[in-house]
């Protein structure tokens, strides 16, 4: 991961609420930016609303919902910290255009592909395709705004990453009430399944997106600079280190490992460190509880009578709760 985003504290006594919230604002560029995620983190919980309703529509089963959320948590046990060594050498601004573009083509071609194979091939590489944009960004922020403000950047960002959940499953349960609308009235010459019209905004949100990152041309230009510099540096330390050895005509590789490296020490940090274990236990178990809602929810809204409208009404009221 990078270095350039430090998102713990310094210190045990800093105040945990950004005082000022609405100065970080006042920075060129950064507005655009939040905006992007908020857009871009929306779609992506209507998306996975729409995706977990196929599932099951298609699927049949419970297994068939927990098999597509599989196929969106493993990359990140993965590929995350690796995701981050490729983000640091990789033009930022073009790496978050381009996911944001993949998403969109992605979810586009999904209801042309209508099947679990297919909802479990595109959700991983959408996963593949957020954890590149998650560090290109985290990356970028400090870039973007003066260094006091990062606190309420990092605060800002897990509103715009989080918050969003129920206000996703609130829009997903209008835009399945409107396609029954669209239906019921044969608005259009054709049948519209509840899911697509969720889709296809969800892809409309990632082209917004990538409309307002591929806007900041001046400031990605001067962060690429930097950017490379650093390398530059990296590079030189690592060539002085290297002298005499045979390393001349090698292939410049990313070192895949340092990724690898930096999870087993964070696991031996969580095991050597009392109360960041009992922390994370705390917020695994609770997870479990609050994830194991994700599959069950869909049949439980199905025995209330409802659809994947009730249900996304069940996970809205899970990420309020959630959010408090």
């Amino acid at each position: 991961m990078s270095q350039e985003a430090p998102f713990v504290p310094r210190s045990a006594n800093d105040d945990p609420m950004p005082p000022n919230m609405l100065a970080v604002f006042r920075e060129y560029g950064y507005w655009r930016l939040f905006l992007a995620q908020v857009v871009s983190s929306l779609g992506d919980w209507i998306g996975i609303f729409a995706i977990l309703a196929i599932a099951a529509r298609v699927g049949g089963s419970e297994a068939a919902i927990s098999l597509v959320m599989i196929a969106r948590i493993v990359p990140g046990f993965f590929l995350a910290s690796i995701g981050g060594l490729l983000v640091d050498k990789w033009d930022r601004r073009r790496t978050m255009v381009i996911c944001d573009l993949g998403r969109a083509g992605l979810l586009i071609l999904l209801p042309f592909w209508n099947s679990l194979i297919g909802l479990v091939v595109i959700s991983f590489l959408l996963e593949i395709l957020s954890l590149l944009w998650g560090p290109a960004k985290d990356a970028s922020v400090p870039h973007l705004i003066n260094k006091k403000h990062l606190a309420t950047a990092n605060s800002l960002g897990l509103v715009a990453a989080y918050g969003t959940f129920p206000l996703g499953s609130i829009v997903f349960a209008g835009l399945s009430r409107l396609a029954e609308y669209f239906n019921s009235n044969d608005v259009f010459s054709f049948s519209i399944d509840k899911e697509f019209l969720a889709l296809w905004v969800d892809g409309s949100t990632f082209l917004v997106s990538a409309a307002l990152i591929f806007s900041l041309t001046r400031i990605f230009k001067s962060i690429r600079q930097e950017q490379l510099k650093t390398l530059a540096k990296k590079q030189k330390k690592e060539h002085e280190a290297n002298k005499g050895r045979k390393t001349f005509g090698k292939p410049k590789r990313i070192d895949v490992t340092k990724g690898i490296r930096e999870i087993k020490d964070g696991y031996y940090f969580i095991g050597k460190n009392r109360l960041v274990r009992g922390v994370m236990l705390g917020l695994g178990v609770g997870i479990l509880g609050g994830g194991a809602l994700v599959p069950l929810g869909n049949k439980y809204a199905e025995i209330l009578g409802g659809g994947p409208a009730a249900f996304s009404l069940l996970m809205a009221a899970l990420g309020t709760g959630a959010a408090v």
